[in-house]
């Protein structure tokens, strides 16, 4: 994820698998002027939904975060980029 300056913790991110959330655990995280990474260990599944849910609590400003999502792993006999 990365939050750039001005969204002064604004900007509402929340990423899951499916109808769980992954980061953060619950609700939403909100930065300002940071690129966290989360490193974890979530299982997910050939053909899983994966989300992202972005609220932006700025009235008066529009606002653009990113968040990139990168799957290493096996699924049976074939491997996942």
């Amino acid at each position: 994820m990365s939050f750039r300056a001005g969204c002064n913790q604004l900007v509402e991110v929340a990423f899951g698998v499916e109808g769980r959330h992954i980061i953060p655990e619950a609700s939403y995280i909100a930065l300002e002027d940071a690129t966290p990474t989360f490193p974890t260990s979530e299982p997910v599944e050939m053909n899983n939904r994966l989300w992202v849910e972005m609220k932006n609590g700025d009235s008066a400003n529009a606002h653009r975060i990113t968040v990139l999502v990168t799957i290493i792993g096996t699924f049976g006999d074939n491997k996942w980029p």
